[in-house]
């Protein structure tokens, strides 16, 4: 679970940088907290043996 700051209150997009090249490899949707939340979830269930 993450922290209590972060209640479905916030979003975060994010971007991959090459750092050699200072060049955009890729980007992501911005991710409400719930479907965070959701993602890490199944991510655990599916991972755990």
């Amino acid at each position: 679970m993450l922290a209590p700051l972060y209640q479905g209150r916030h979003t975060m997009a994010y971007k991959t940088i090459n750092p050699y090249i200072n060049e955009l490899v890729a980007t992501c949707a911005a991710l409400r907290t719930d479907e965070l939340e959701h993602a890490v979830t199944h991510t655990q269930a599916t991972y755990t043996p």
